[in-house]
């Protein structure tokens, strides 16, 4: 073909094939530029939306955990309120334990002498036997016996 062709011809050829093609290039790599610029915008904006989803996500589990973590205390408060409560009510029992004991011990230290006189009675009080052998015995030295 290039025999047919001339030189100028073949510049004429090329010129217009240049001029033919450099629109149709532009076009496309416009369109190209468009379509990367569209998904790179595209792309970066769900992405984004994904950093905002993780971001809120993460608040939310942020605030559970600190929701679960006032719980927690409160629970603490309360247990260590309900403990100082039995304390207390056990101090309060062991000092009417100590007053009830004090007062018995108290009381039976005031009566010692009608214990130990209502003891010593009970000791000194022989069988009937042996008390019958006293009276005998007395009754026979003051000469109430008859022989």
């Amino acid at each position: 073909m290039s025999s047919f062709i001339g030189d100028e011809e073949r510049e004429n050829l090329e010129s217009l094939k240049q001029d033919l093609l450099n629109p149709l290039k532009s076009f496309v790599d416009e369109v190209r530029e468009d379509t990367v610029g569209d998904a790179k915008r595209y792309y970066s904006a769900k992405a984004r939306r994904a950093q905002r989803d993780v971001k809120l996500a993460q608040d939310r589990a942020k605030a559970q955990m600190e929701a679960m973590k006032r719980e927690q205390e409160a629970r603490q408060r309360q247990r260590r309120a309900a403990m100082k409560r039995a304390a207390i009510a056990l101090a309060v029992l062991a000092l009417l334990a100590v007053i009830l004991i004090s007062t018995a011990l108290s009381a039976h230290a005031e009566e010692p002498d009608y214990i130990n006189l209502g003891n010593a009675t009970l000791a000194s009080v022989l069988p009937d036997h042996e008390m019958a052998e006293l009276n005998f015995q007395y009754a026979d030295l003051h000469g109430e016996v008859e022989s």
